[in-house]
């Protein structure tokens, strides 16, 4: 039988769970909404204060968003981490080819079962596209390379992917912030159905494709870019007050 102190620490453990997990969705889609900058300096206290929560879950969501690789730890303290031209080029080389593996793998590996599962991201991703619902868009399409990731049976290809989470998700969310959806949309309905037929050729050529357009995307974010002074998350209290 459950003593009353053990009773009592349950709901605390619960709660504290709970709460870096809000901390963390907060943070991340601010982060990807682009509310919270690039470089961005991520002060536990400050953020603790803006929330009105303790440092702890503060902390525990950091360390999360930093094993995510949306904020890094420097000698200055964490913050958001930065994309330049060079760190663009060279996740797209690297993302080309494990991406072409990965729906390879996925081919070959795939049943019936999993072969609906991604249809079913497909469809969610062109209603977000239909409802014009910006965040549920960029999900979708995250999520789809994911699932592809995580089924192609080779948990050492799944992990170097999405360690790489992090820059992808950024770049993805970019691109929807400041292009046309359709293409993007396009170029996913292409794959997928590539992908459906078995065709590992023209799911390669399609990842090709997709990667080659993301890079030019990416370039063309970067040129736009103001020069812009380092944010500090002290300064974004109105942004997390829209909440």
């Amino acid at each position: 039988m459950e003593t009353s102190s053990e009773r009592k620490s349950k709901p605390f453990i619960v709660k504290r769970n709970l709460l870096k997990d809000q901390i963390v969705n907060i943070l991340r889609e601010k982060i990807l909404m682009v509310q919270i900058p690039q470089g961005t300096r991520m002060v536990e206290r400050d953020i603790a204060e803006i929330l009105n929560v303790s440092r702890i879950p503060v902390r525990d969501a950091l360390l999360l968003l930093e094993s995510e690789g949306l904020v890094e730890n420097s000698p200055s303290g964490r913050k958001v981490i930065t994309l330049v031209e060079e760190d663009l080029i060279k996740i797209n080389q690297i993302r080309t080819t494990l991406e072409k593996l990965a729906v390879k793998l996925f081919i070959q590996a795939a049943d019936p079962k999993t072969i609906d599962g991604l249809d079913d991201l497909l469809n969610k991703m062109n209603d977000a596209f239909q409802k014009k619902e910006i965040k549920r868009f960029i999900l979708c399409d995250i999520q789809i390379h994911q699932y592809i990731w995580n089924h192609t049976n080779n948990q050492y290809l799944y992990g170097i992917l999405n360690s790489l989470l992090g820059p992808i998700s950024i770049i993805v969310s970019n691109h929807a912030i400041n292009f046309d959806w359709k293409k993007t949309k396009l170029l996913h309905d292409e794959l997928i159905s590539y992908i459906k037929k078995g065709d590992i050729s023209g799911s390669g050529k399609s990842i090709e494709m997709h990667m080659a357009d993301s890079l030019e995307r990416s370039m063309m974010c970067l040129q736009e870019q103001d020069e812009t002074e380092t944010h500090y998350v002290s300064e974004l209290a109105m942004v997390f007050g829209e909440e």
